[in-house]
């Protein structure tokens, strides 16, 4: 299909910017026809744009890749005019539901929609009743960017989390001090600013990542947990399987696609409500801070187990979920690949 248009957001190097750099990156390798379209935002991830400033992506920009007959990488802010193109819209959804303004931007500007995990398109199809054709093209990794994970003398777990409602970082701070003395355990947290109370055995990372030294991200740690509240697909998540790297996460949404249960489940009781606009409510999952603390003191106390299904994922993610299987799907969706 020689006249289409993939519209979606850039948003933080370990989310869906680093999806949408690396999907980008794999087209440009392969001289795929293409066009990129960026739309400016002041938006600031803290990411290194050196890496990348002359690829078609910028840092947390509204983007769109416009397929052209000939093979062409470019950056542009200038409008484009929808009824000349078929659009794919790109995006990912969190919770149970999304609000009625974004309903309308895909009822407006999608033909199709492509998200990365199934949770996604149940939402999108089986409880929003979204009359689009839904296509999941799951996020990955790159294999040989990541190293087998060899944990410090001092147990530490790792989160990477803006810090949000949504990304619920007080709750699991709340969860770890109460379980963890500080002279068993350290949280380190990856994120874009602190907590308004710190305890002694947490910390911050708000060092600056380029694309591809994401792994020394993960460098000396023991352990991923995250009490999300919800995710499209949790690429964080992704990246430490690759490492081998224990997980704790939220027993929902996006994630559970490649996690395979060989991971330690933070239940939820229930679900609770977001207001996100005057008029909308968006409902997601309601992780415990019981079964936090349970799940990391599991990891914690019997850590050689841990680490015995954590490599049993890892085999799993690096054969299954590689960006260059993304964009095998993405070209056979875009371009009409038989």
């Amino acid at each position: 299909m020689n006249d289409a248009i993939i519209r979606g957001h850039i948003w933080s190097p370990s989310g869906f910017g680093t999806a949408c750099y690396e999907m980008v990156s794999n087209m440009c390798d392969r001289n795929l026809p293409f066009h990129v379209n960026v739309l400016p935002s002041d938006r600031n991830t803290g990411i290194n744009e050196e890496e990348y400033s002359n690829l078609p992506i910028m840092t947390d920009d509204e983007f769109s890749i416009k397929v052209k007959e000939v093979p062409m990488v470019s950056i542009t802010t200038e409008p484009y005019r929808r009824e000349k193109y078929y659009e794919y819209l790109f995006t990912a959804i969190e919770g149970y539901n999304i609000p009625d303004y974004y309903d309308n931007t895909i009822d407006k500007y999608a033909d199709e929609v492509i998200v990365p995990s199934n949770w996604s398109k149940e939402t999108l199809v089986d409880r929003m009743y979204i009359d689009k054709e839904v296509t999941v093209i799951p996020h990955g990794i790159n294999p040989n960017k990541y190293t087998i994970n060899k944990p410090p003398k001092r147990f530490t777990f790792h989160c990477v989390a803006i810090n949000d409602w949504r990304k619920n970082l007080k709750n699991l701070v709340t969860a770890f001090t109460q379980e963890f003395k500080p002279d068993e355990a350290r949280l380190v947290i990856k994120t874009n600013k602190p907590l308004e109370v710190t305890p002694k055995n947490v910390e911050y990372d708000f060092n600056v990542y380029q694309f591809s030294e994401i792994d020394k991200m993960y460098h000396n740690r023991s352990a991923f947990v995250s009490m999300t509240r919800g995710e499209g697909f949790c690429i964080p998540a992704l990246q430490v399987a690759a490492r081998g790297m224990p997980i704790a996460i939220t027993n929902a949404t996006g994630h559970l696609d490649f996690l395979y249960d060989l991971f330690y489940p933070i239940e939820c009781d229930g679900t609770i409500t977001r207001k996100v606009t005057r008029w909308d409510i968006v409902e997601y999952p309601n992780p415990t801070i019981k079964s936090a603390r349970e799940q990391m003191r599991a990891i914690y106390d019997d850590y050689e187990n841990a680490c015995k299904q954590s490599m049993k994922l890892r085999e799993k993610v690096i054969q299954e979920f590689t960006w260059e299987k993304a964009v095998d799907k993405l070209v056979e969706t875009v371009y009409d690949v038989d």
